[in-house]
């Protein structure tokens, strides 16, 4: 609002301050106190933690200090106003806002309160709400009172502190310096003393809105302490309207003109004979918007709590959800409550944990449009799936498509920043249009919101036939979480947001997530926006489902919305490397039950196990879900609760492994063995003709050494260190197998592999080893004149980078190496390198070619040493940085002129080129390979264990939060 005096513009919003911060205020009457007049309890803060935390009057008191019951040094420290100088009887008292937990204690909370270093007494907070307002008393009449004015949406207690002091312990005319100490109860249950010195005051606001009765409104926000009073209110010299003020908050409209152009309006305010006010306002032109509001919770498999706490908090969630849209089906259109699933895993909870009855009440609460299902399964880190894998992730919404006869159209995704191109796909697959997603506000997400927030955009899919609408709301899903409630000044800042970025749509829409993770339900949304509508003509209030706000939207403006393809590459990808064993067995697990699927429609397509799949898809699933680590996994590595989430983590990945393999087993014919020979049969599930290395156990090839085909044509075979049996297998087809015997004796010699220690080569290629290192010196493949490795250069193929901190410039390798010929054959000869390397107990590398293919095979293994732990739990500072390492294996090919292309699941891109903006250079998932080709030569590097991969340069190295934008590389290109 611009308000001005003889119309030179002053100010933005006019603040009229009725009292002094020193202020005696007005009697009043107070459970075990009886009548008082109390001093300012807070003037300033000298120590102790602070933080944003709203108050009992959440629109202006947002700034508190924190103590907490956790080790008896949690200590806060405060000055009060100065005791009057001339005070007279027994006693001072002070009043200051105050908070504490309750609806989240885990218990009976001491918390000890201090005069100076003077003890003064301990009080007790209790949980669950049994005492909304307590009292506690000390032997010389000290006393301390708490008056619950509200709960929040955790049920925990705002209102306000008062302390009695016997005058005999101050000295009027100063300040009182006050302590606070939470107890050593190893709890993170609080108690807040927020920052705010009393001070009455009234805003006056011109607002955007355009009242029920055609005209526009100032509003006036009055915070008042006290008895009642009143203002009077007079516009353009003719209107006059009054406003009765009582204890604390009150709003009123002041009704005008309505204005097509910013026009000028003339205000006077008086309290009794004093005026407050004598100035001009700018009024804007009402804005005509109709604001969506999606109710949801942001679903976190962990980090705040442990993952089965979780998943009964949002069975809890949905079940609240339909309760309040079935209290609120009689409230006019747009304000009945409808509980949005921000990923269906709720749903399956549901409907495989809860009774029968319940799960009818949920198939018709979808029926009716009071839940709606958006169709991922979770929060997913989706550069990490595999791609089956992500396709996956949204079968279950096809399930419940049918079991509700309401098909899904929307996905939301919440906290994670980045997503694969090839989710475009896979959404559009199961009949998804609109993709709400809703990243992390701050932390580690690069550029995206200043790319997208409020920008929405058609996404296009890798083969370009299909297409989502994406759309990332003002402050993602967190906007809630920095907003008490509802309100008019709220809507009235949205609004101001829109113009700001110049907004070109009148249909627009925000997130509500509660307050927190895992939040709550609030049926205050239905409440607010019901009273709203009954208010105002404009803007217009809806609550909705995802696929409602969408489609309204792209029927009014789809046909301008911008179009982009490629790549939209995560930044929190990263974290799979905290867990690089379980990464490498989820990827195993899915890579594997893909291949089963194919093996049971090949075997035994009539006893296809479909429970089985989806149970261990699920695991799969679970562990790709984007919570890595607890809340405290980083201060606190060894508490209880961050062991406990991790073995839960972890355990979806080994659940997921051990049950793909089942599934491969048992969708196997038995081998057999008939006279002397030992049949065995090899399938083919790819696409294509396969041919090349098997591998069979010892226990299957026990009877003999030579192998022969269906023919009885003799294979080349060898017998390996490991006990296993290899032999070289012609070209099978697409989907099928053939039939192979291992007979009782032993082949014909037939000339090995050459190898020496530094070299392999099998006619097809050449690789070279370097001494000191043990990392790949040279590639060569016969017939092309050319080096793939880069020898000249500063790393060699597989080299070992280990640096400590966030420092690439110090680089620590290996110690030189002992190498060794481990196998060597007709099939196949392969190098072992062994040594100690910094960061770990042993490095373990093998080098491995075949015969008759160019094919280099690599694995690296090595035995991780722990990080350094936190010397201090608790240190965030340093838990944010100090013991930080990384482990780097480097591909330096030696391609002139080569072109990078990289596959992900369902699509294949070139960096750079193939990414939109926002998305991360600093590292790139990769599904199965990586390719670097020019037009006459190129070479693959298959990685099935390892999801990410740098281009160019060494820069997976920010630690710790990261909210700069501009410390993200801007530009992916090869080195």
């Amino acid at each position: 609002m611009n308000c001005y005096k003889n119309r030179v513009v002053k100010n933005s919003l006019l603040i009229i301050l009725f009292f002094s911060t020193n202020r005696l205020f007005a009697q009043e009457t107070l459970p075990w106190l009886g009548k008082v007049t109390w001093v300012n309890g807070f003037s300033k803060a000298i120590s102790g933690e602070q933080l944003s935390y709203y108050s009992a009057y959440p629109d202006d008191i947002n700034n508190a200090l924190l103590t907490r019951a956790t080790d008896g040094h949690k200590t806060i420290e405060w000055e009060t106003a100065p005791v009057p100088a001339h005070i007279k009887g027994p006693y001072v008292y002070f009043c200051w806002v105050a908070a504490h937990s309750t609806g989240t204690s885990g218990g009976s909370r001491h918390f000890d309160l201090y005069l100076g270093d003077k003890k003064l007494l301990s009080f007790t907070t209790e949980p669950a709400n049994k005492a909304p307002d307590w009292s506690f008393v000390a032997d010389d009449s000290t006393r301390i009172v708490f008056k619950q004015l509200r709960k929040d949406h955790s049920d925990d207690a705002h209102g306000l502190a008062y302390l009695r002091l016997p005058l005999k312990l101050v000295t009027p005319g100063q300040p009182v310096r006050l302590k606070m100490i939470g107890d050593a109860q190893n709890s993170n249950d609080w108690f807040m003393v927020f920052t705010y010195h009393f001070e009455e005051k009234v805003l006056i606001e011109p607002s955007p809105f355009l009242l029920k009765n055609g005209k526009q409104s100032f509003i006036l926000h009055a915070l008042h302490f006290g008895g009642p009073s009143l203002l009077t209110v007079m516009i353009n010299h003719t209107h006059k309207y009054t406003m009765p003020l009582h204890d604390g908050f009150s709003e009123m409209d002041i009704p005008v003109a309505t204005v097509e152009k910013p026009d000028s309006v003339f205000i006077r305010v008086t309290a009794g004979k004093k005026v407050l006010a004598n100035a001009y306002c700018t009024l804007l032109p009402a804005a005509h918007r109709i604001i969506y509001i999606l109710p949801h919770s942001h679903f976190d498999l962990g980090y705040t709590d442990r993952q089965s706490h979780v998943e009964q908090k949002q069975i809890d969630n949905l079940l609240k959800g339909m309760e309040y849209a079935r209290m609120t089906r009689n409230f006019p259109t747009g304000s009945r409550f409808v509980w949005n699933l921000e990923g269906t895993y709720a749903a399956w909870l549901l409907m495989h944990r809860m009774d029968s009855t319940t799960s009818s009440a949920f198939i018709a609460a979808v029926q009716k449009g009071e839940v709606a299902v958006n169709g991922m399964f979770l929060n997913t880190l989706t550069g990490l799936c595999r791609p089956e894998e992500l396709l996956q992730l949204f079968q279950y919404s096809t399930e419940l498509a049918k079991l509700t006869g309401k098909s899904t159209e929307a996905a939301m995704i919440s906290d994670v920043p980045g997503y694969t191109w090839g989710t475009v796909a896979a959404m559009a697959q199961s009949g998804i249009k609109y993709f709400s997603v809703a990243p992390n506000y701050f932390d580690r997400i690069g550029d995206i919101f200043k790319q997208w927030e409020d920008k929405p955009f058609y996404w296009v899919s890798p083969s370009g036939k299909e297409k989502v609408l994406v759309w990332i709301p003002y402050k993602g899903y967190a906007l809630s979480h920095g907003v008490p409630a509802l309100s008019g000044r709220f809507i009235a800042s949205y609004l101001d947001h829109l113009n700001t970025i110049h907004f070109p749509y009148d249909i627009s829409y925000i997130r509500w997530s509660g307050h927190g993770d895992n939040a709550v339900p609030e049926l205050e949304l239905s409440n607010f926006v019901r009273d709203w509508n009954s208010r105002y003509n404009w803007p217009k209030l809806v609550i909705a489902s995802t696929t409602t706000a969408f489609k309204a939207f792209e029927k009014e403006y789809g046909h301008k919305l911008p179009v982009y393809n490629g790549d939209w590459t995560g930044y929190w990808e990263d974290g799979a490397g905290s867990s690089a064993n379980e990464t490498r067995l989820n990827r195993s697990a899915s890579s594997t039950l893909t291949q089963a699927e194919i093996l049971w429609a090949i075997t035994k397509p009539d006893l296809y196990p479909a429970d089985r799949f989806k149970e261990a898809w699920k695991n799969v699933l679970l562990f790709s879900e984007h919570t890595w680590g607890a809340s405290e996994s980083i201060t606190n590595p060894l508490s209880q609760m961050t062991l406990d989430q991790w073995a839960i983590k972890q355990s979806f990945a080994l659940k997921a492994q051990k049950q793909s393999d089942r599934l491969i087993q048992d969708a196997l014919p038995l081998s057999s063995s008939i006279n002397s020979q030992q049949k065995i049969t090899v399938f083919n599930t790819a696409a294509y003709p396969r041919g090349g290395l098997v591998l069979v156990s010892k226990e299957l090839t026990d009877i003999g050494n030579m192998v022969i085909d269906a023919k009885g044509n003799l294979l080349a075979s060898q017998r390996l260190s490991t006990g296993e049996l290899a032999f070289i297998a012609p070209d099978i087809p697409p989907f099928s197998a053939a039939a192979f015997s291992i007979l009782k004796k032993d082949p014909p010699s037939m000339p090995s592999l050459n190898a020496c220690l530094y070299q392999l080569d099998n006619g097809l290629v050449q690789v070279q080893i370097d001494s000191s290192t043990g990392a790949i010196s040279g590639i060569k493949k016969t017939g092309i004149p050319n080096n793939f490795a880069l020898a000249s250069g500063k790393y060699l193929i597989n080299d070992y980078l280990f640096f400590p901190g966030n420092k690439p410039d110090d680089i620590r390798r290996n110690e030189i190496p002992t190498i060794r010929i481990k196998e060597q054959g007709p099939c196949l000869v392969t190098l072992e390198i062994q040594s100690t390397a910094p960061g770990c107990k042993w490095l373990h590398r093998t080098v491995t070619i075949t015969a008759g293919s160019d094919a280099i095979s690599i694995v690296d293994e090595m035995d991780k040493k722990p990080a350094p732990l936190i010397p201090k739990p608790g240190d965030y500072l340093w838990a944010n940085t100090g013991g930080k390492e990384a482990v780097h294996f480097a591909f330096p090919f030696h391609v002139p002129d080569g072109q990078i292309h990289i596959s992900l699941p369902l699509a294949v891109i070139r960096p750079e080129t193939d990414q939109i903006p926002g998305s991360c250079k600093n590292w790139l998932e990769v599904s199965d390979w990586a390719d670097v080709s020019n037009a006459e030569m190129g070479i693959t590097m298959v990685t099935p264990d390892a999801p990410l991969l740098e281009i160019g340069k060494i820069s997976a190295n920010l630690l710790g939060g990261q909210i700069d934008p501009s410390v993200w590389r801007k530009t992916g290109k090869p080195s």
